[in-house]
């Protein structure tokens, strides 16, 4: 989302809005590790806001000043029945 607002002749505010939701999700366990030790994270919400201000004062002036934030999540979600206290055991012999 794009948006340009001309708020006086000499004065135009220009703000942008990207949002984006992803997941790195348990599709399959990785090589070497247990089910159980496979973790999941959903990064809701994703955001880049930035926004500038800018007016011509003279021919030889112009004053521009600009803001961004940044809104970034990304919990971890373990499998079902696994907390953090729980410790990962994978035997490789017979």
């Amino acid at each position: 989302m794009r948006l340009t607002w001309e708020a006086a002749q000499r004065h135009k505010i220009n703000v942008f809005g990207d949002f984006q939701d992803g997941c790195i999700c348990r599709s399959s366990t990785g090589v070497g590790l247990a089910p159980e030790a496979i973790q999941a994270y959903h990064f809701r919400p994703q955001a880049l806001l930035p926004g500038t201000w800018s007016s011509p004062v003279t021919n030889r002036l112009l004053m521009e000043a600009g803001y961004a934030a940044v809104l970034s999540s990304s919990p971890r979600f373990l499998a079902p029945g696994v907390d953090m206290s729980h410790i990962s055991i994978l035997s490789a012999g017979n």
